[in-house]
């Protein structure tokens, strides 16, 4: 009989490990006012650099960023155009003004940590700022940090890039 509950102890603590959520938190930079953005127009992702921990460089994390930025904005406009390579702000203006984009969605990886959460319990972290311009002026008209944060366990295959792409549509959808 005591073997019968311990078992059933310990298999609602598992499924309790297992469960674990990650988090994620948006935080806008002060602005003038709320953001409206005209539906239908072409915008222009800039692909940020690969996110770094310390020494340690995780190519392609930029481009998975780019990529959920991307699929983002998609329903929103008549064209999402993506520089497959890392540009200043400046040169993606450029960029945007010469490919006749009315916005540019300009993205930095700010944090990155992969972590073999599944057997370290430490768990993966993401930080990046989206910065979105008007191409007509070359003004700034949005600015935000997106912060995701996996739970503690896992039962493996989680990545950082997974924990924004929920978060990244959130926030491109309170643009319209």
């Amino acid at each position: 009989m005591a073997t019968k509950y311990t078992t059933i102890v310990l298999v609602l603590f598992a499924l309790g490990l297992v469960s674990g959520c990650s988090s994620t938190q948006v935080t806008p930079a002060p602005a003038a006012g709320p953001v409206s953005l005209e539906r239908g127009q072409a915008i222009l992702v800039a692909t940020p650099a690969d996110g770094r921990y310390g020494t340690r460089a995780y190519p392609g994390s930029g481009d998975a960023i780019a990529r959920d930025i991307e699929s983002a904005f998609e329903p929103h406009a008549a064209s999402v155009v993506r520089l497959p390579y890392f540009e200043s702000s400046d040169a993606a203006l450029v960029a945007a003004h010469s490919r006749r984009c009315r916005y540019l969605v300009f993205p930095k990886v700010t944090h990155w940590e992969d972590r073999a959460t599944e057997w370290s319990g430490r768990a993966d972290k993401v930080a990046i700022r989206i910065r979105l311009f008007d191409v007509r002026n070359g003004q700034e008209i949005s600015s935000v940090e997106i912060k995701g944060r996996s739970s503690w366990f896992t039962l493996g295959g989680d990545h950082p890039e997974q924990l924004l792409k929920e978060p990244i549509a959130e926030y491109v959808a309170t643009l319209f």
